[in-house]
């Protein structure tokens, strides 16, 4: 029977479900006939009134006057009078919140218990009012409560830690002496996974999941112990068999100090409880001997297995560079026509994007009729947070896939709090990602944007902050050179990776993806800069008197020569001219053209033929057209300008030939 039907009971009033409002004599007052005496049913449970004395509370205060026994509403979504009166209610005196560093105060104006936790306070309102029983600083973020206490007490008794939901219930369960603790500010959450990495560092032992009975508690418990069980935790569910809503404090409150015992009793049968004392050590020398698995590469030089950021400007081509790194993996081709893949089964999840426009991007990549993969799965939905990283630990351990490409980030991350920290949210949305690409031995690439603002470090531009970064293996970034249309810059860099790694992309019209470029430079060689590199020549000049030749600004001159300068096309002596030099750097990625081969005495070799192919073909279009002094500046872009006239009698011997 319950607080209302009880209280009904003794006062002799029927109870009708239709009835919010009753009145009779007051039980308060001996002899009282006048029926004066109101009791007010509402979502907090409810209130009496005495009309004639004055005197009103909670039906849980007559209750508690009148001696009468009940089964007690577990929904803490009620008024109370005081601290004391909410201890009590919760199964302990009021002394033992004070201890935990709670303490009464008034906040806002209304009556509150301030509780003190790592990341600034929380207040829980004492007046149940418009459903807002909580309340946080601005800034608060989510933070374990009594997790060192709850670890010493595990280990001290070598029991299981207890996740529970709400401050009060782990307060209370400790007390108890159960090692009880919970994520303020919303236990029955997901657990950020800067959490999860707190705690691995304190604890390996078992967890057992006791939230509350209801519907939403057993759905969260599952949840949880699902994403235990991935941090690499034994964990399970208990229920507490409580009536609706009952939490670890009314456990606590009905079995006391043997509430771990009857805790221990709920364990399902298919779960052993076990207990970890100890960090999972090495020794350096024990390390030094061990021998692990080579690192799979699943694009070669480009992405091993990990969890990669790409980010890219809006309309940078980034899906089309995806959908061809996921087709070429599925097939078992080379990526831009270069690099080698690991073949294997691919996820696409295409959140921003439907079926008919996949189509026709993949019948835009067919060649020769060669169709389409059957092991490139697409999928235009996935859930959210946690849930889809348990979903996405199911799919890979049954499909073993070798790439998994999530386009957008932003379509499968958990909604952003009001007042969360955004590093944290940022590292919470990518690490188990990382952590399931590890597991996994896969390589998951997940599409992101860049930042309007520009940055020093491209990879600084990157949207959202270095939590982001911070939680995967590594970062692409890709963006369109502005002096060619066609051509795109690809960086990369990861904990795997040797070295920041930087190549030229062209996009083929024909086979709509991109192809590395074999001569980068050209790609950023604009008209503008061909001009300067002619005036140049073989001089070495200085600022003004390049500007000057050109009919250009000094400052605009200037900028154009420091990015000529980046590229390797040219150098500053000493006196700070600028001039080309002989032998110039290549971008990471790429080789020097090859030296000449040792000419035999027998069969003069060709210089020209030393030479990649794109380069002759360039080489041969200006000589065709007779433009000895574009020929001359291109030689020297290329890096061979002290050739150049071999070059021209080479190609002028081959045309009499």
């Amino acid at each position: 029977m319950n607080l209302i039907q009880a209280i009904l009971q003794h006062l002799g009033i029927a109870y009708d479900a239709s009835k919010s409002q009753y009145r009779c004599n007051s039980p308060l007052r001996t002899g009282s006939d006048s029926n004066s005496f109101s009791i007010k049913i509402d979502e907090r449970g409810g209130t009496y009134h005495d009309h004639v004395s004055g005197e009103s509370g909670t039906l849980t205060q007559l209750a508690d006057t009148l001696g009468i026994t009940y089964t007690r509403s577990t929904t803490s979504k009620r008024s109370y009078m005081s601290g004391n009166d909410y201890a009590a209610q919760h199964g302990v005196a009021w002394k033992v919140l004070e201890q935990a560093g709670w303490s009464e105060i008034k906040y806002m104006r209304r009556p509150a218990l301030r509780i003190e936790t790592a990341h600034g306070p929380r207040y829980r309102f004492l007046d149940y009012r418009d459903e807002q029983t909580y309340i946080n600083e601005k800034g608060f973020t989510r933070c374990w409560y009594l997790m060192s206490e709850a670890v010493r007490m595990a280990r001290a008794t070598s029991q299981p830690l207890v996740y529970c939901n709400g401050e009060c219930s782990a307060v209370v369960a400790m007390h108890y002496g159960v090692p009880a603790l919970t994520v303020a500010g919303g236990g029955e959450n997901a657990i950020p996974a800067s959490l999860l990495d707190e705690l691995k560092q304190l604890y390996t032992g078992s967890i057992i999941v006791a939230l509350d009975c209801d519907a939403k508690g057993r759905a969260a418990s599952q949840k949880l112990v699902s994403q235990l069980r991935l941090a690499g935790y034994t964990a399970y569910a208990v229920d507490l068999n409580l009536g609706a809503g009952g939490d670890i404090a009314d456990y606590c409150k009905l079995y006391q100090h043997e509430s771990m015992q009857q805790l221990l009793t709920l364990k399902p049968p298919s779960q052993e409880v076990e207990y970890k004392t100890t960090f999972n050590t090495i020794s350096a020398a024990d390390l030094d001997k061990k021998r692990f698995a080579a690192l799979k590469w699943i694009v070669e030089d480009i992405l091993p297995e990990g969890c990669f950021v790409l980010a890219g400007k809006p309309k940078s081509r980034k899906s089309w560079l995806t959908t061809h790194i996921a087709r070429t993996v599925a097939m078992g081709g080379k990526v831009f026509g270069q690099y080698a893949t690991h073949q294997g089964s691919v996820l696409y999840m295409d959140l921003e994007s439907n079926q008919r426009r996949m189509q026709s991007r993949l019948q835009q990549m067919e060649r020769d009729d060669e169709g389409q993969p059957a092991n490139m799965f697409i999928t235009n939905t996935w859930q959210r947070g946690e849930l889809g990283v348990a979903d996405l630990d199911i799919y890979l351990t049954e499909h073993k896939c070798a790439l998994v490409v999530i386009d957008i980030l932003e379509n499968i991350r958990a909604p952003r709090t009001k007042h969360g920290n955004p590093y944290t949210e940022d590292y919470d949305a990518v690490k188990p990602y990382n952590e399931l690409a590890e597991k996994h031995h896969c390589c998951i690439l997940m599409v992101h944007h860049t930042r309007k603002s520009r940055s020093e470090d491209a990879f600084d531009e990157i949207s959202g902050t270095t939590g982001l970064v911070g939680g995967v293996a590594g970062m692409l970034i890709l963006s369109r050179i502005p002096t060619k249309e066609t051509h795109s810059e690809l960086m990369v860099r990861g904990r795997d990776i040797e070295h920041d790694d930087k190549r030229v992309l062209k996009w083929n019209d024909h086979t709509s993806s991109h192809e590395l470029e074999s001569d980068p430079a050209q790609a950023y060689m604009s008209d503008e800069r061909m001009e300067i590199m002619r005036i140049i020549g073989s001089a070495h000049m200085r600022v003004q008197d390049i500007a000057h030749e050109a009919g250009k600004s000094r400052q605009a001159v200037h900028k154009l020569l420091q990015k000529l300068c980046g590229l390797g096309a040219l150098a500053q002596d000493e006196v700070g001219k600028y001039y080309a030099p002989q032998e110039r750097s290549y971008p990471a990625g790429y080789d020097a053209p090859a030296e000449p081969v040792q000419a035999s005495t027998h069969q003069p070799a060709l210089f020209l033929h030393t030479l990649p192919l794109i380069q002759q073909q360039k080489l041969q279009e200006k000589w065709r057209a007779g433009d000895s002094a574009t020929f001359t500046q291109i030689c020297a872009v290329y890096g061979i300008g002290s050739q150049a006239d071999r070059i021209w009698g080479e190609l002028c011997q081959l045309d009499t030939q």
